[in-house]
């Protein structure tokens, strides 16, 4: 019996399998409102260029990876003071590594961030630890493209929105809107919240009552 016609049928299914569970390994990105709590800075900016080194970087320690940084044009600020400008870190995807003995399931591509000239694009930052001038954008979803994106302008209201609701909690808190209240409450305990929606808590008087 000829088998031959078998072979590209299975070549199909392998591919198949090898896509599905590449989509699968891929982090889902989460709400726009929950990357803003935990970011320093958020903007809307071009890239109009690139350092000429990359930086170690140094994200935590034992980090020997090397970071990119580029020039981005700050056209609108979302949260946070930026100048007319931000170095922005970056680390680009790794190449994908095919170990051995393995068919169906290679490692990679990693995700990382990849940012070319005149990209524009809604970005979600973390201030480096050591670099005290360079913003980091450290997952892909931290960067929402402008470009071919029917999503962008209902990205940029929510994470507004939030950062309205993060800078003034105590209205949030207090608004007519369960939703706001909800969402300014989600924002201020969230445990994966270390920037700015932290910094925003309502403070408790520490004044003792006269008895």
């Amino acid at each position: 019996m000829n088998f031959r016609w078998i072979l590209p049928l299975v070549a199909a299914f392998l591919l198949s399998v090898v896509v599905a569970q590449a989509k699968a390994l891929m982090i889902a990105p989460p709400p726009g409102p929950a990357r803003l709590a935990t970011a320093d800075l958020v903007l809307v900016g071009k890239v109009t260029g690139f350092a000429d080194k990359t930086l170690p970087g140094e994200m935590y320690k034992g980090d020997e990876r090397q970071m990119q940084v580029a020039i981005v044009k700050v056209e609108e600020s979302v949260l946070g003071k930026p100048g007319k400008e931000v170095k922005v870190g970056f680390f680009p995807p790794e190449a994908p590594v095919k170990p051995k003995d393995r068919i169906i399931r290679p490692i990679g591509p990693r995700l990382g961030v990849q940012l070319k000239n005149d990209d524009e694009a809604l970005l979600f930052l973390v201030a480096h630890p050591t670099h005290k001038d360079v913003y980091v954008a450290q997952n892909y979803y931290d960067v929402v493209s402008r470009k071919d994106n029917n999503g962008f302008a209902k990205d940029l209201d929510e994470a507004k929105k939030a950062a309205q609701l993060i800078e003034k909690p105590t209205d949030g808190l207090k608004s007519k809107e369960a939703a706001d209240r909800f969402l300014t409450a989600s924002l201020l305990v969230s445990p994966t919240a270390p920037s700015a929606a932290r910094r925003s808590r309502p403070r408790r008087s520490t004044r003792r009552r006269a008895s």
